[in-house]
């Protein structure tokens, strides 16, 4: 099976917000980069091939930064991230909350062949005895908190903090990560705090006491897109994605290429679905009655209802899996709240081991 990384996390409880919602937007560039990989919850359907996401209520940071992000086969994108002194391939995940990184506390066979984060190299390391477990789609993972210097991407970035909260992988139950190439997920929600919920056990304040803010709010990003290139180059190389930020992506809000779609989650970036058309394929409309859409970098797959079995179904059988049809498979037409997204064949089928395979996955 492919290396996909670890999906979005779910809350192992019932989870409500205790703040006000921020009002955010999608921008979305129907003829960008080739693909986001999104997974998509509760009636959802789509994918869109470039994204940039926007908070509101927060600190301007007038610099621009592009972090160049390494396309492993296609279905997981990674980028630096620095700790300390300690640089770490990590997924950049709009899907999850906090920075969760693999650790030397997590044993020889955890991190076997791996760059981990080991909190003895690293001069500005402030210990806590806070744990935790938090489940994303792909399994769970135990581990302890710490506080840390961190930069977006390398030494170089300018977004960086003297002093942020991280968590130290003590064990987990994520098949993926023994797979993968990566050694850390950096949340990047759209909520100022982690809602409630969504670690256990939960954290309890004391009186008076504030949640910690997120990294995003935390650094003062206000905007930020990210961009997941497919298809190779020279030599066989892959084509790299990109995260960037600053004014030039901030002005992308007033470029007529892009469309903003209003952002309703109040955990995730989560938008209005109405409609899924294919051309030539008899289904039902699997969000005739609505759907939701879950925005995430951290997925390779796109994770559909029960109700869409008929659409994959119908996909699947018409797909030589020798790769000989995939350009007379159909467009998928999503209405994302009012906005028209074509996602072509190359967006929803991979290539793993010279065979082709549909990108759905069921849930």
């Amino acid at each position: 099976s492919s290396p996909a990384s670890p999906l979005g996390e779910t809350a192992p409880g019932s989870a409500g917000g205790g703040w006000v919602r921020q009002p955010i937007a999608a921008l979305m560039r129907p003829h960008g980069c080739d693909l986001l990989p999104w997974l998509l919850l509760a009636q959802a359907l789509a994918i869109v091939r470039s994204v940039s996401l926007r908070r509101a209520q927060s600190f301007l940071t007038n610099v621009d930064y592009q972090l160049k992000l390494k396309n492993v086969l296609g279905v997981q994108y990674h980028g630096t991230f620095k700790a300390g002194d300690q640089e770490l391939p990590v997924i950049y995940d709009t899907g999850s909350f906090e920075i969760v990184l693999l650790s030397k506390l997590c044993g020889d066979i955890c991190i076997k062949g791996k760059t981990v984060y080991d909190a003895n190299l690293s001069s500005s390391f402030v210990a806590s005895e806070d744990v935790m477990q938090v489940t994303y789609e792909s399994g769970s993972a135990t581990s302890k908190k710490g506080f840390d210097s961190v930069s977006i991407g390398g030494k170089d970035s300018p977004y960086k903090l003297n002093k942020m909260g991280l968590w130290q992988i003590v064990e987990h139950q994520i098949p993926v990560w023994d797979r993968g190439t990566f050694s850390g997920i950096v949340g990047l929600p759209h909520t100022l705090y982690m809602p409630d919920g969504y670690r256990s056990p939960p954290k309890k304040l004391k009186e008076g006491e504030k949640p910690e803010e997120l990294l995003l709010p935390t650094m003062g990003i206000d905007i930020f897109s990210m961009c997941l290139e497919r298809g190779t180059v020279k030599r066989g190389d892959r084509r790299p994605g990109w995260l960037a930020m600053g004014p030039k992506v901030q002005a992308l809000a007033n470029n007529p290429g892009f469309t903003s779609v209003p952002v309703v989650g109040e955990e995730h970036w989560g938008m209005k679905m109405s409609g899924v058309q294919a051309e030539g394929l008899n289904f039902a409309d699997p969000c005739s009655q609505g759907c939701g859409a879950i925005v995430d970098s951290g997925t390779s797959f796109i994770a559909v209802p029960p109700n869409a079995k008929p659409l994959t179904d119908a996909i699947e059988n018409k797909l030589n899996m020798n790769c000989s049809n995939v350009k007379d498979l159909p467009v998928l037409r999503l209405q994302l709240d009012g906005a028209v997204v074509e996602l072509p064949p190359m967006a929803y089928i991979l290539t793993i081991g010279g065979f082709c395979h549909t990108a759905f996955m069921k849930m």
